[in-house]
């Protein structure tokens, strides 16, 4: 399936600032998009924002021949390379301003934040440092992609603020991350795979201050030109406080879906639906399918094998398993259910074999790069965490409960028919003591 993409950028001063130290870039050439929000007096900001989004331009420029390479023969291993060409072109324009800053006394400290967004053919990579955001709109609902990199966001996050301190604090607001003001920073990097309907906003504090996140939906039925007007106009009749830029990318189909692709949407709506990622974000869960791959099964060709190293973790998103020990079905998974997850985590061998009936489409993901996540995102670490904790404290509440009442059921079966000391040894509770 090909996509093509509408794009529209505008910016305005405000009703209040004296001059505009936001910069943005529409490049339909190259399907790269960016907003920046600059910081620093004596118009250094602006300096900083432009440079920033123009050196953007020509790193991605630079490696022109990688992207048509993956736009002819795609794959995970390119996708993963551009990811790092995006995060490096914004570490070459942190470079880039702080040098600037350190020879001009004038503009010493001068930073900007980024939001970038470059489409390829199935999926947009995005790059981030700052307060800027990047909203989606898919299938009807609104969700936010970005954390904005805040001193009291972070503060709330570890638990040194509340709520009311967070809204209150006049320190909330202080950026945490910038381009630029220091010799390094962090970029925090998202793969969304795309879908045709999707609807990107990339934008300034400027305009999120003043605008809700139901008054982003409602644009969609307007074309792309118009959402972003109407979301800087919003701004404005909100009090204009601050520079207001915004970008807005809408996703469409030149060509049929293929049958055999799984949705990106089914895919999210499965993974939305397991206990293992309950607590985890939308953006989250992108991070989360972003390493996954689907894979097609025959009926009777064996997902895993009794004995095998788990390696790999499954989770059947149509169609139907059984689960088989020894040659005798145990039991049946449908999609949702989620397979090897504890040999997954502690590299126990397969416990059983487990094999299509009929055809199946898993998501899969490798426990070498599933690790790796988890090692880079403490915050998706712990929340995955705290599910398989509250799993097995569900499944130890069933089995102490089980245990229990097959203890009475015992208990009242030797009441009433006398049962021998030696038919009794050999009743199976787990905790019978042996004569």
């Amino acid at each position: 399936m090909a996509l093509r993409f509408e794009s529209t950028g505008l910016t305005h001063q405000g009703l209040v600032r004296k001059a505009n130290e936001d910069s943005h870039l529409d490049d339909k050439s190259l399907n790269l998009y960016v907003v920046c929000d600059g910081v620093g007096g004596q118009a250094a900001g602006h300096i900083a924002s432009e440079l920033c989004a123009r050196s953007l331009r020509q790193r991605v420029y630079d490696h022109i021949p990688k992207i048509q390479e993956y736009k002819q023969n795609p794959s995970q291993a390119l996708r993963v390379e551009l990811a790092t060409i995006l995060r490096d072109a914004v570490l070459a324009a942190n470079q880039a301003i702080y040098q600037v800053g350190q020879a001009d006394p004038s503009r010493k400290g001068m930073c900007t934040t980024v939001v970038a967004l470059l489409a390829l053919n199935d999926y947009a990579i995005l790059a981030h440092v700052g307060d800027s955001r990047i909203y989606l709109s898919r299938a009807g609902k609104v969700h936010q992609l970005t954390e904005d990199h805040q001193y009291g966001l972070e503060m709330y996050k570890k638990g040194a603020f509340t709520q009311e301190q967070l809204k209150t604090s006049p320190y909330s607001r202080v950026l945490t991350r910038a381009v630029g003001n220091h010799t390094a920073v962090d970029v925090d990097t998202l793969q969304i795979e795309l879908f045709p309907g999707d609807r990107f906003f990339l934008c300034t504090d400027g305009v999120y201050q003043g605008v809700e996140m139901n008054e982003i939906q409602q644009t969609i039925a307007r074309s792309t030109a118009e959402a972003a007007q109407d979301l800087i106009n919003k701004s404005l009749e909100r009090g204009g406080h601050d520079n207001a830029t915004i970008v807005t990318v809408d996703v469409f189909s030149i060509g049929e879906e293929s049958q055999n692709v799984l949705s990106v949407l089914r895919k999210t709506d499965v993974l939305q639906n397991i206990p293992l990622f309950r607590f985890l974000s939308y953006a989250e869960i992108q991070k989360v399918l972003e390493l996954a791959q689907v894979r097609t099964f025959a009926a009777q060709e064996y997902l895993m094998r009794e004995g095998e190293p788990s390696l790999e973790l499954f989770i059947v998103a149509s169609g139907k398993v059984n689960i088989l020990k020894s040659g005798f079905s145990l039991t049946q998974k449908t999609a949702g259910d989620v397979l090897g997850q504890m040999g997954f985590f502690d590299q126990a061998p397969r416990s059983a074999d487990v094999r299509a009936d009929g055809p199946v489409q898993a998501l899969i993901w490798a426990r070498e790069s599933w690790m790796a996540l988890l090692r880079k995102e403490p915050s998706l670490a712990v929340k995955i965490l705290w599910s398989v904790v509250s799993q097995l404290n569900a499944d130890l509440r069933v089995a102490s409960q089980e245990f229990v009442d097959r203890s009475l059921s015992a208990g009242e079966v030797s009441h009433n028919q006398g049962l021998s000391s030696e038919k009794t040894k050999d009743f199976p509770f787990p905790f019978q003591k042996k004569p």
